[in-house]
């Protein structure tokens, strides 16, 4: 029992050895001392500078680490010293701050007396870890042999090593990934420079590769793909397999095309094969049924290239290859279009931009067999854009087109005579857009009920809205940039109503009505500075509101709203802003629970809201006569809610709104109002259905800021010209 105890505690002192960041081995190894000194250089102090000794297989982040670490710090002289350390190799490494100095492969047995070190500005070494394309780099890890130095890889590959004194490194590249060897590196490290690595640092991959590169042209004449790629380094490489499906394709096939084995870097596939007695080409690949000639149009194929190791196991595709195959008894000129910066690897067939933008088409060109001598480009309606004189098989040809100021369709013609006389016709279609989105609002400011309120100011666009819950966020837009922030989240509007407060804008201060504030107890009136960022109680509206809409005409503020008491009153009321005094005006005939405001020519537009069974109404109030006015309005509005008003060049719009009538709920739909004509008329509709949006009119356009839809809140700001 005793020779078992004694067994037991030499077992457990050598683990405890082991465990002890300082541990001596023991035995005739020890003792062991080395001893420097750090000297002064530009009167730099050499006192309490951190050093560290590591053998030489140090890993740092390690769990399972090989080598053994201490650390002290130099005396007021510079003087450092290790003791009983055990006999091996071992790198020195100083540091502090921006300063340090290296020494590495250092042997010790006995006393070593290193002499004298000084402290130089430290380096740093970037570079890249290549590993294998459907890997993630972040996987890896960069460490410095015998320092307690090591990074992280980025996604991309790209790693920096900072803090690392003058000298030779040996880095090891680590995988926590399958297949993946460890790969040890020596570096160099000059002092107080930035170095990068001439070339990505590869682990050895032991498992199957990936194929890159590959690569596609197509020979026209005859109807034959070459299909080539980038050799992969792989001992046990049986063959290359080559797979060929319908571009886009979601079935793939699991069969390669290629027949026996392939061990070169190049294949070519015969789409289209031709009878010796005759003409005829006939389809190699599916394309006709029975009929023994090609009878159908151009088709897109897709390659891609695995390697199937000696094991019979095949690895995956990382690229593909597409070849756009056109029959040979079709073929006479083959025409393509692009717009330039966008889509730069895709020919399109039609196209959508904004009315007024400038564009640049391009036209490439070719024919297999014939020159090529002249080129005309025509719109829909037969005019001549352009026409150049052409040389050659192949080619381009740049278009530079504006869209017209009306949002109307157009079609981009391009006629090429070869040689021979015969023309081959190629058209895009382009479609003129009135709207499109130039950014986005915050999110939080948006709720899936609440009305988004917007205003100009200094050409951006002041927003207001809240959340589900409580605070009422103003913003501000910038329709040059698309960037939006926050101005303010301090008022609060009443819980239980998704629209218990009115906004209106005069000068720089947004005034909301029915919205309250801890900072002015018992106010129903508040004003927001934008220019200042001041806040301001203004005079109490009474009876207490719950707000429906407001607007600014002149030096007042109307506002038309409900009793908090009881919702469905209706007062209104005006703010004169120069006295800060209230006066009751006559109420509208039409109730409306809901709704909106817009001013022009000193007169107030009013777009009513659940007017009834889901219907909506617009009147007009002459303030000079206290009076109301009834506007008849088009069918689709009198079953529209959330519809908002705007006004520019002297027509009131009506933009989008819900409607029970209409299959999708939300619409995009345009009308205007002409108060002179007293007529409305439909305008280009804009892109994103939605109700109760922010309208803002800047110039001769207008900008749609939030709302909401059936997917709920919209985030997105719209701009239209009508």
């Amino acid at each position: 029992m005793a020779k078992y105890s004694r067994f037991f505690l030499a077992g457990l002192a050598l683990l405890l050895c082991f465990s002890v960041w300082n541990c001596q081995t023991g035995g005739s190894e020890l003792p062991n001392e080395i001893t420097g000194q750090l000297v002064a250089v530009n009167h730099q102090s050499t006192a309490n500078v951190r050093v560290g000794l590591y053998s030489v297989n140090y890993i740092p982040a390690d769990t399972n680490n090989r080598g053994l670490a201490w650390t002290t710090q130099t005396d007021a002289a510079g003087n450092y010293a290790f003791k009983n350390i055990p006999s091996g190799r071992y790198n020195l490494v100083g540091l502090r701050d921006s300063l340090g100095f290296f020494r590495d492969s250092v042997s010790v047995s006995g006393e070593a007396a290193l002499g004298q070190d000084s402290l130089r500005l430290l380096g740093a070494l970037s570079g890249t870890v290549q590993l294998q394309p459907e890997d993630d780099a972040q996987n890896a890890v960069v460490q410095v042999m015998g320092t307690d130095n090591y990074t992280n890889v980025a996604s991309g590959g790209a790693f920096t090593l900072k803090g690392l004194a003058d000298g030779t490194y040996r880095i090891r590249v680590s995988v926590a990934l399958p297949n993946y060897v460890e790969l040890f590196t020596d570096v160099r490290v000059r002092s107080g420079l930035q170095d990068t690595l001439p070339h990505p640092l590869i682990p050895f991959y032991s498992g199957i590769p990936m194929v890159e590169n590959i690569r596609t042209t197509y020979d026209t004449a005859r109807g034959i793909a070459k299909i080539t790629w980038h050799p992969v380094t792989y001992p046990a490489l049986l063959s290359y397999l080559i797979y060929r499906d319908v571009a886009n394709s979601l079935d793939i096939s699991t069969t390669p095309i290629n027949r026996a084995r392939l061990t070169d870097t190049v294949f070519y596939d015969t789409l289209y094969r031709s009878r010796r007695d005759t003409v005829v080409f006939n389809d190699s690949v599916g394309f006709i049924d029975t009929v023994p000639s090609y009878t159908t149009g151009a088709q897109d194929w897709e390659y891609r290239v695995r390697v199937q190791a000696k094991n019979g196991k095949t690895g995956e595709t990382f690229q593909t290859g597409v070849v756009h195959a056109v029959p040979p008894p079709d073929l006479s000129t083959h025409i393509q279009f692009r717009r330039v910066g966008k889509n730069p690897d895709v020919y399109m067939i039609s196209d959508t931009l904004f009315k007024g933008d400038t564009a640049r088409f391009v036209v490439k060109y070719s024919n297999a067999t014939l020159a090529l001598r002249n080129l005309i480009w025509t719109n829909a309606h037969g005019v001549t854009l352009r026409s150049a004189a052409l040389t050659g098989k192949s080619g381009s040809d740049t278009l530079l087109w504006v869209a017209p100021a009306a949002a109307t369709g157009d079609t981009l013609t391009v006629r090429i005579t070869d040689a021979s006389g015969v023309t081959a016709t190629g058209s895009l279609g382009v479609n003129v857009l009135s709207a499109r989105i130039i950014g986005s609002i915050i999110g939080s400011i948006i709720a899936p009920t609440a009305q988004v309120y917007a205003y100009p100011w200094n050409g951006k666009i002041i927003h207001i809205g809240a959340d589900s819950v409580g605070p009422i966020f103003i913003g501000l837009f910038d329709v040059a940039t698309g960037r939006d922030s926050t101005l303010s989240s301090r008022a609060y509007r009443k819980p239980g109503y998704y629209g218990n407060f009115a906004t209106a804008f005069w000068g720089s201060k947004v005034i909301l009505f029915g919205a309250h504030s801890s900072d002015f107890n018992q106010s129903n009136v508040l004003t927001f500075d934008v220019a200042s960022g001041a806040w301001a109680a203004g005079p109490n509206l009474t009876p207490n509101p719950l707000g429906t809409c407001a607007v600014a005409s002149g030096s007042k503020v109307y506002v038309l709203f409900g009793d908090s008491l009881n919702p469905f009153a209706q007062h209104f009321s005006s703010l004169d802003l120069t006295t800060q005094t209230w006066s009751a005006a006559k109420s509208p005939d039409v109730f409306g629970e809901e709704g909106n405001f817009t001013a022009y020519n000193q007169e107030l537009y009013r777009l009513s809201d659940e007017n009834g069974p889901a219907t909506s109404s617009l009147d007009a109030y002459d303030p000079a006569l206290d009076a109301w006015t009834v506007i008849p309005v088009s069918k689709r509005l009198a079953s529209t809610m959330g519809a908002q008003l705007a006004t520019v060049n002297g027509r009131v719009y009506l933009f989008g709104g819900w409607s029970s009538d209409v299959g999708t709920g939300y619409q995009n739909t345009v009308e205007s109002y002409d108060p002179t004509l007293k007529s409305w008329i439909v305008n280009a509709p804009f892109l994103v259905p939605r109700a109760y949006s922010g309208i803002v009119a800047l110039g001769s356009k207008f900008y749609l800021v939030g709302g909401e839809s059936n997917d709920g809140p919209i985030a997105t700001v719209e701009e239209y010209e009508p």
